[in-house]
């Protein structure tokens, strides 16, 4: 059975279980509309266990899904239905304060490099975000530090509790796969924990000359073993002829191409075919390699674009613009090449990732 057939059993048992298994795949991103909305078709549920299961669940559910259920959930007669959703209220309340909070800074930085830009030119503005990054990524590594030293004894406990309760058995059989669930989220922390650290902290560059076409189509590869049900959507057109040779480290690059990737996946929403063609070409009188990432989504309309790749801002909602933020950082600083974003609603994004033919030498 889908999860979809799950949340639309009758017995409630089930449904609670459902519901907090749909609250799990939502808050991953892992499950789209129709799952939010079938949860929320059981916001007025005759038992009250399954309207607590939904207000529970429903600082998972996207906004505008949230709004149409959040203000029964509040008024409901049952006093554990109607904390849940004062938590849930509240809980996304600090969230909306915070992002705003992200957003306005991120316009100051945003207002502060191009300042730096017009007052002293692009050399001096890669520098203030070279010093920036190193500041951002020793701060993130020792957050993230700590957050793994909390987590791995966490871990522990949490495998002991498991072996317990499956040791149990008989009417502890629910705690056993809540504790399987404790577990698998715990894991999951964790490895976002060390990803998250990983690109913080960008290690010394390797610079080689790279076929891009080859380049581009190993990252083509990973993402079809990444975005799973999507990739049967997914038509990408390797248009980089042979014989394109940048000098560039061939891992932080890819990082780069892999995340202008997965936003022109993004841009495409729960509909539809994935279109993206990738393109590259020798410009700056053959100075530089110019590879350009042409999707069909939504597009970004014009008071956004020039915000993309400010820290958390995103075209996607705010919280998730690291992915431009990480491109930026890759091509830019890594690579001193630039990154040239061009969009429109309704048609699409174009992407272009130029760096130099030949890295300068010192000395």
């Amino acid at each position: 059975m889908t999860l979809l057939d799950d949340l639309a059993r009758a017995d409630p048992e089930a449904l609670v279980a459902a519901i907090e298994r749909a609250a799990a795949q939502l808050a991953r991103g892992d499950a789209g509309d129709d799952v939010a909305n079938a949860v929320a078709a059981h916001a007025t549920h005759a038992r009250a266990k399954v309207r607590q299961a939904v207000a529970e669940a429903a600082g998972a559910l996207p906004n505008a899904v949230f709004e149409t259920i959040i203000a029964p959930l509040l008024k409901d007669p049952n006093r554990f239905v109607k904390l849940a959703a004062k938590r849930a209220y509240d809980d996304r309340a600090r969230r909306a304060r915070t992002e705003r909070d992200v957003e306005e800074r991120s316009a100051d930085v945003l207002r502060l490099r191009a300042q730096i830009q017009k007052a002293h030119g692009a050399g001096a503005r890669r520098d203030a975000d070279r010093l920036a990054d190193a500041v951002l990524s020793q701060f993130t590594g020792k957050l993230l530090h700590e957050l793994v030293k909390v987590a791995t004894p966490l871990g522990g406990k949490l495998r002991e509790i498991r072996a317990e309760a499956h040791r149990a058995g008989g009417d502890r059989v629910k705690i056993a796969a809540h504790a399987d669930d404790a577990v698998r989220m715990h894991e999951i922390l964790v490895a976002i924990a060390k990803s998250t650290r990983g690109q913080a902290q960008i290690a010394a560059p390797s610079f080689r000359d790279e076929d891009v076409r080859a380049l581009v189509e190993e990252q083509l590869g990973l993402l079809r073993g990444r975005i799973g049900d999507r990739v049967a959507r997914l038509r990408v057109t390797n248009d980089v002829g042979d014989g394109v040779v940048a000098e560039i480290d061939r891992g932080l690059f890819g990082q780069a191409v892999a995340n202008v990737l997965e936003n022109g996946v993004e841009a495409h929403g729960a509909d539809g075919d994935i279109v993206i063609r990738v393109t590259a070409k020798l410009v700056s009188a053959g100075a530089k390699v110019a590879v350009a990432f042409e999707d069909r989504g939504r597009g970004i309309d014009a008071e956004s674009l020039p915000e993309i790749g400010g820290a958390f801002v995103s075209s996607k909602g705010a919280g998730r613009g690291l992915g431009v933020l990480n491109v930026r950082r890759m091509v830019e600083s890594v690579h001193g090449g630039d990154v040239e974003i061009e969009s429109k609603v309704g048609v699409g994004t174009t992407v272009r990732l130029v760096v130099p033919r030949k890295q300068p030498r010192g000395g």
